[in-house]
């Protein structure tokens, strides 16, 4: 499919669930999974309405068959003036959240259309809502808020110094972040146009993070405490993407 005027970004599928395997002491993930906070077989669903309940959808995303695309590729009729495409799929706020000590997350996407400098990119978010950031945001992180309080991950193909790489930032709510100049980590990582979808993993235990793409791994810290975040009745889970047309 390389060609397209504009990138595809395809979401397979995401999960949340009890424990991680990113601990000292837990060398095996937990399989604990909350159906609530994940999303089910997308292959089985035969529209996006059935997810209304605990997902919410912004911008142009749309599913068919079987997956959610966030940049789908743009129609004749598409507003000529608006350059950039934007989609998002946000998690509700989980009320019922219980009390949590390890979480383990995997997002499972897919690029496709024209590779190299494309200026495209995506973002994973795990944050806080309580100020409403994700509510009322611009759209400086790939389509995605620059202020929370919380995790992102970025999936960026034009990277002035890197290329195609995946970023790691921290907020905590108090300043936009600048996705050129404030991440934690940044690793090369070719992911566009593959023959098969990449999977990150986001574990988190007692101070551990750890962060993987295709069961390589991407970064790991005993430094960063996300406690109130992931006992946050306020947390949400995002991705969103924004392509040029």
């Amino acid at each position: 499919m390389v060609g397209f005027l504009s990138k595809r970004i395809l979401l397979w599928t995401a999960y949340f669930s009890i424990g991680s395997w990113c601990s000292p002491t837990s060398p095996s993930p937990l399989k604990n999974e909350i159906s609530e906070l994940s999303l089910p077989d997308l292959t089985k669903l035969n529209d996006i309405d059935t997810l209304k309940n605990i997902w919410t959808t912004e911008g142009s995303a749309k599913f068919f068959e079987g997956r959610i695309i966030l940049t789908p590729k743009p129609t004749i009729s598409s507003n000529i003036e608006n350059q950039i495409t934007i989609g998002s799929l946000w998690s509700k706020p989980y009320k019922n959240a219980p009390s949590l000590k390890e979480i383990e997350l995997q997002l499972t996407l897919r690029s496709l259309g024209k590779v190299g400098d494309t200026g495209a990119g995506v973002s994973f978010f795990i944050v806080n809502d309580d100020e409403k950031h994700v509510s009322a945001y611009n759209y400086n992180g790939f389509g995605g808020p620059s202020k929370y309080t919380g995790l992102q991950l970025t999936l960026d193909s034009s990277d002035k110094k890197f290329g195609s790489v995946i970023k790691v930032f921290i907020n905590d709510g108090t300043k936009d972040i600048q996705l050129e100049n404030d991440y934690l980590g940044a690793y090369k990582y070719e992911y566009q146009d593959s023959n098969v979808p990449v999977t990150l993993k986001v574990g988190y235990s007692k101070d551990w993070l750890k962060i993987t793409a295709d069961n390589k791994l991407l970064f790991e810290s005993n430094k960063i405490n996300l406690d109130s975040l992931i006992n946050s009745q306020s947390m949400r889970f995002g991705v969103t993407a924004s392509s040029p047309k």
